[in-house]
């Protein structure tokens, strides 16, 4: 699913200007790769991958792989709870398909509590 990540992130990144993004928080992001590949292009950006705890613990080790300089970390959550909040944008890559109307949201409000005042929720899907 990486390697799909990767490839998504890179339409998109072609598709929508990130310029004015400084801390991106991606919401069930998995590994990590949709993440990497929009800080491999953003030197200036700093990002967090937000999932289950389980997930995390094999997404960190991916991302100090990776090449965002050590710009990218991982937490560990809950999105029907709590989203790390402060971020300039949240953005949810193929999540909100996988739940019902009140579930979706539900993410989304969370999202939006937990964003900066100017903040953006990006969704990909």
């Amino acid at each position: 699913m990486t390697d799909l990540s990767s490839m998504l992130a890179y339409a998109v990144l072609m598709a929508y200007d990130f310029s004015a993004i400084t801390s991106i928080v991606d919401v069930g992001g998995g590994q990590g790769g949709f993440l990497k590949k929009i800080l491999e292009f953003h030197p200036e950006m700093d990002g967090t991958v937000f999932d289950l705890p389980s997930t995390i613990e094999t997404t960190q080790e991916y991302l100090n792989g990776a090449t965002c300089g050590g710009r990218c970390s991982s937490l560990g959550g809950d999105f029907f709870k709590d989203i790390p909040a402060g971020a300039d944008a949240y953005i949810l890559c193929g999540v909100l398909h996988d739940w019902d109307d009140d579930h979706g949201v539900r993410i989304l409000r969370n999202c939006r509590r937990a964003m900066a005042a100017n903040g953006r929720v990006l969704l990909v899907s």
